[in-house]
Parts: structure tokens; C-alpha cells; sequence
């Protein structure tokens, strides 16, 4: 009986809006720049004051398993209430299976930003992934404006792939990475 309480509760997802809530929301989607079907760069809200939530990446994840060398990208978007919050913003690549993530550069930046969403706004999580600069920032789509804090790292955020395939994305960071805050302009 224990097992299949955890088991249950292991399935259950954070939201940040709980049910029963009859105030203001505002939407925050992830965003996803795809290679064309093998890798892409998402964008995403990893938690909501210190809740794992779901994300286009863990939807992408669990809807492509199974299929090989391709991979479909998956939207994602959640309600949010109009509150200041602690919003832990990821940018990561990946890709459709770990032999071609052995084979291609993964980058990776993460942190938290604070801020309080308007009710009825529209913001996404927007990014860069590159060699030399990687960002991850909230924007609202209405004025195109960096809402919180953007996150920067001038140099690479490249993972290490050995690490990354043996211990998983935590192990693999560069210790050396600096995260910088730029608050919005």
C-alpha cells in the first residue's frame, strides 16, 4: 500500500495555480528553437517558488520515448497568479536520444528570477544557447519587455559530455560558470 502511495504521488505535478482558485492569472509558456527534428534549445520554468513543475521539456521527454533518432518538440504553457514569485528559469539543449548528445555540444544555463506577473499577461521564456553567450530571461509578449532579471554567462556553457552521459547534467556544469543578473532595462 505504501508503494503505490508513493508511486501515485510520484505521478503528481505542481501547479502554480491549485484548484479552486477563482483570482487573476496571467500565462507563462516555455519556448522551444528546434534543429529541425534531432536537437533543439528549450527554454522553460523549471520550478515556481522551489515546486518542480512540468515543463515543454519533461512533456517532449516523455511524449518521444521510444522513437528513435527523431524527435517531435512539444509546447508547453501554465497559469501563473499575479504575485511576486521565485521563478527558476532553465535553458538547456537536447536531444532525441543520448548517443547523438554525445555527439553534439549540450549547453545548459540556470537560476532564479523574481518577479510579479500582471493578471492576464502573457509572458514566455526566451533564451540564447551558444558557444560564447548563453541567456535565459521572461519576457512579456505583449511589449516584448525582459520582465525580472535576464541571466547571462559570457563563455560556454557546454556541458561535459563523459560526465553528462555517466553522472547526468549536474555533474557535467563547468565549475567555472559564472551566472550574471542584468536587471531589465
Amino acid at each position: 500500500m505504501l508503494g503505490l502511495c508513493l508511486f501515485i504521488g510520484g505521478c503528481a505535478t505542481y501547479e502554480p495555480v491549485q484548484k479552486g482558485y477563482a483570482g487573476a492569472t496571467a500565462k507563462l509558456e516555455d519556448s522551444v528553437v528546434s534543429d529541425g527534428g534531432r536537437c533543439a534549445s528549450f527554454f522553460f520554468l523549471e520550478a515556481y517558488d522551489g515546486h518542480d513543475l512540468q515543463n515543454a521539456l519533461t512533456i517532449t521527454e516523455r511524449r518521444n520515448q521510444g522513437s528513435g533518432l527523431a524527435m517531435t518538440v512539444e509546447d508547453y504553457s501554465r497559469l501563473v497568479p499575479p504575485q511576486e514569485a521565485v521563478f527558476r528559469l532553465k535553458g538547456r539543449t537536447h536531444c532525441a536520444a543520448p548517443i547523438i548528445e554525445a555527439a553534439n555540444t549540450i549547453y545548459m544555463i540556470e537560476g532564479d528570477v523574481k518577479f510579479a506577473p500582471q493578471g492576464d499577461g502573457r509572458y514566455a521564456i526566451k533564451g540564447e544557447l551558444r558557444d560564447d553567450y548563453s541567456a535565459v530571461w521572461v519576457e512579456d509578449l505583449s511589449t516584448g519587455k525582459q520582465r525580472g532579471n535576464k541571466l547571462v554567462v559570457k563563455g560556454s556553457t557546454a556541458l561535459n559530455r563523459g560526465t553528462l552521459l555517466l553522472l547526468g547534467e549536474g555533474a557535467a556544469k563547468p565549475s567555472n560558470q559564472k551566472v550574471e543578473e542584468i536587471p531589465p532595462p
